[in-house]
């Protein structure tokens, strides 16, 4: 399973462009996690909230990510694991 080691490689664009433009709400869709992460996941199980749209305005995420006027974003909610079962 490929890793990332930069955030900005799951910004959609690039190779992830037609996957974030097929994407709609309540879709559910899988995004690797970052190499070395605090939480040692592999991969989160996301929900579309929002369908892929433009920024308007500079703003940092809830997880650091920088997001820069004029990128493309996808709204999402992410499935959390509970207990020890798989």
């Amino acid at each position: 399973m490929e890793e990332f080691d930069d955030p900005d490689e799951l910004k959609s664009g690039g190779d992830g462009e037609e996957f974030f433009d097929i994407l709609h709400i309540g879709d559910n869709f899988v995004i690797l996690a970052i190499k070395g992460n605090a939480k040692g996941v592999n991969f989160y199980i996301l929900q579309c909230q929002h369908k892929k749209f433009m920024v308007s305005e500079h703003f940092a995420c809830v997880w650091g990510c920088e997001i820069d006027m004029g990128d493309y974003v996808v709204a999402r909610t992410y499935y959390q694991k509970w207990g020890q079962g798989s």
